[in-house]
């Protein structure tokens, strides 16, 4: 007896349909005192699935920055298995248009990884 693989594959059970992507991303929580890189794997305006290293633990909430686009995302863990991890998006924040005091450091953290990512790429 043989499996299809349509029947293997989980169906989709969100409402609008995350987007696959492979992009360069910062967890960012305890007003930047504390951050590590990341994997975003696939993207849409409400959350992402994102790739984190084995020795980090995802708080419940956090910033996920995107640094290709420069983007921050206020997020909450919906889940995670320790090697992947699906997040929520409470808020969007333009980093280059970021005025308040309290999220400076949102706008240095992805400065300076993007500026780096930049460098290891030449």
């Amino acid at each position: 007896m043989t499996i299809s693989a349509t029947a293997s594959k989980p169906a989709e059970r969100r409402p609008n349909r995350r987007q696959r992507v492979l992009l360069s991303g910062l967890v960012v929580y305890a007003q930047g005192a504390h951050c590590f890189t990341c994997t975003i794997r696939n993207l849409n305006t409400f959350g992402a699935r994102v790739s984190i290293p084995k020795r980090h633990a995802v708080p419940s909430k956090f910033f996920l920055v995107n640094l290709h686009s420069q983007v921050a995302y206020e997020c909450i863990l919906i889940w995670t298995n320790g090697i992947e991890a699906g997040v929520a998006f409470l808020e969007t924040f333009a980093i280059a248009k970021l005025n308040d005091p309290k999220l400076q450091f949102l706008r240095r953290l992805g400065a300076a990884h993007a500026t780096a990512s930049i460098i290891r790429a030449e």
